[in-house]
């Protein structure tokens, strides 16, 4: 059994998410309301006790290993001695029992922290404490033993990430991210073709080295967001991600432009059509993994272009004259019209 606590300030939402997912139940409460809105109304009522109080809402997520099954009369018993154990046995609380995800039968309980007599549930170590008690009910219950998120690949999530998410309707980009480095890399050998692949994806990589060059941690930039691999999760760390990839960090050699100017000239090439204009040239090469940088002067004349693959870049003209700036329209028919292109570029 995997259980997480994720602690907030309002009620509202939190009940919206657990109560609105499709085949919700509510399985065990001591509250009246059956909807998000009554069941609010209920819990202000322990709210307005301790009035200062910020984090009131307590949300534990109990999850059983797939293809495991308790029926309610248990799960009304794996609840009342959980709540015991944290010391919620003087709070408001609703259980609802979700079954949308297949074979990953959870129970989501909303309790509030304060106690019908003013007194507020203690947060210190509520993790271990947790931990400790779902150990025990493991074994009460002959449920299989699962680690928890902290000690698994991925970190667990917030409650500010789950709200973001039923708000938006999207994954946030940090499971996007995680899903999108796991899919690389089941199909990705090294770690070059790893970057390329998530370059497709429109993520960029970032590999930081020591000062003797020597590889020492990854980050990810996704539609705008920066994180570094271990954030995501100890699975898209670098140590992990070239254990996965069955290399060493000391076989890794640290690209020179150079040695790309093969593999950078051939995606221009693969990607470029004549009579193209320049801002279309640039996105089809930006979605192709390579980006493209117009360089403008204070008066708003092309100086020139460069081109980027990962951390390394390259002046148009050394690549080629073809991919100068000028080659790209003498010699590769790519258009370009300031009054056109300028302000899509800039």
């Amino acid at each position: 059994m995997i259980g997480k606590i994720i602690k907030g300030r309002g009620f509202r939402g939190c009940l919206s998410y657990v109560l609105e997912k499709t085949g919700a139940e509510i399985i065990d409460t001591n509250m009246d309301g059956d909807s998000p809105r009554s069941l609010a109304t209920e819990f202000s009522l322990s709210r307005q006790l301790r009035p200062m109080l910020n984090q009131v809402v307590c949300h534990v997520s109990l999850s059983l290993s797939p293809d495991e099954h308790l029926n309610n009369a248990s799960w009304q018993q794996v609840i009342a001695q959980y709540l015991k154990d944290m010391d919620f046995s003087n709070n408001q609380y609703v259980a609802v029992k979700h079954t949308d995800t297949a074979n990953h039968e959870h129970v989501h309980l909303v309790t509030s922290r304060v106690k019908m007599d003013g007194s507020v549930v203690s947060d210190s170590w509520d993790w271990t404490r947790s931990q400790k008690s779902i150990r025990k009910l493991e074994m009460d219950f002959g449920l299989a033993s699962v680690p928890s998120s902290r000690t698994s690949d991925r970190q667990e999530e917030t409650y500010r990430h789950i709200e973001k998410e039923r708000i938006s309707g999207k994954p946030t980009v940090k499971k996007q991210l995680a899903n999108k480095i796991s899919a690389a890399l089941a199909y990705t050998k090294s770690l070059p073709d790893f970057i390329e692949q998530l370059n497709r994806d429109q993520i960029r990589v970032k590999v930081e080295r020591d000062r003797e060059g020597k590889p020492r941690g990854i980050a990810y930039k996704y539609e705008g967001v920066r994180l570094s691999g271990s954030s995501i999760g100890k699975a898209y760390s670098l140590p992990r991600i070239l254990k996965q990839l069955e290399i060493s960090a000391s076989e890794i050699v640290k690209p020179n432009i150079y040695n790309l100017k093969p593999h950078i000239s051939q995606v221009i090439m693969e990607q470029i059509k004549a009579g193209m204009a320049m801002p279309q040239f640039i996105e089809q090469l930006r979605q192709s993994g390579v980006d493209a940088y117009v360089k403008y002067t204070r008066n708003k004349k092309v100086k020139g272009i460069s081109y980027s693959f990962g951390d390394n870049s390259i002046q148009g003209n050394e690549l080629g004259k073809e991919f100068s700036w000028g080659g790209l329209q003498k010699y590769l028919q790519v258009s370009y019209d300031p009054v056109r292109d300028m302000p899509i570029i800039l």
